[in-house]
């Protein structure tokens, strides 16, 4: 592993990319964030002892409260899930994030960047993650909230 430089921002669509979201699930997301208003600008809710200040209510989560990683929890002995002696193998590894760069972008016909910059590796480990952490999750941005929230996440 080298190069990489994880968690430096999210990843951003460029224009166009961004999928549209229906009004419920904004909605919903609204609620979301009125509940955890309370978190803004502390990590005093963070279990694992290694959460960051998030710029907005619906990222104030820690890797102790997803249901999905309970099982990654459980033999490890490990407290946060960057710890994990998968997670560096899963969503930091060059090799694993190149191929995982090349399935996504098989299914869309879309040749990958040369040279490939942080955003583009940034934007793969999260793919990586959310595959590790939940599996597959529905081919639609809708099917994917809904298939998070069958599992207790909003």
């Amino acid at each position: 592993m080298s190069g990489i430089e994880p968690f430096q921002f999210e990843p951003v669509y460029q224009p166009g990319e961004e999928p549209p979201q229906e009004e419920s699930v904004g909605q919903e997301v609204e609620a979301h964030e009125e509940d955890n208003t309370s978190r803004m600008g502390n990590t005093e809710w963070c279990l694992c002892g290694a959460c960051a200040l998030m710029p907005v209510a619906n990222e104030c989560y820690c890797c102790q409260e997803l249901e999905e990683l309970n099982q990654k929890f459980d033999n490890s002995g490990v407290r946060c899930i960057t710890e994990h002696p998968k997670f560096g193998i899963v969503c930091l590894d060059t090799d694993v994030l190149s191929t995982a760069l090349v399935a996504i972008h098989n299914a869309r016909l879309n040749p990958i960047p040369d040279p490939i910059v942080n955003r583009t590796w940034r934007l793969a480990a999260y793919r990586q993650f959310t595959w590790w952490a939940h599996g597959v999750l529905g081919k639609k941005p809708a099917e994917n909230r809904a298939s998070m929230r069958r599992h207790g996440h909003t």
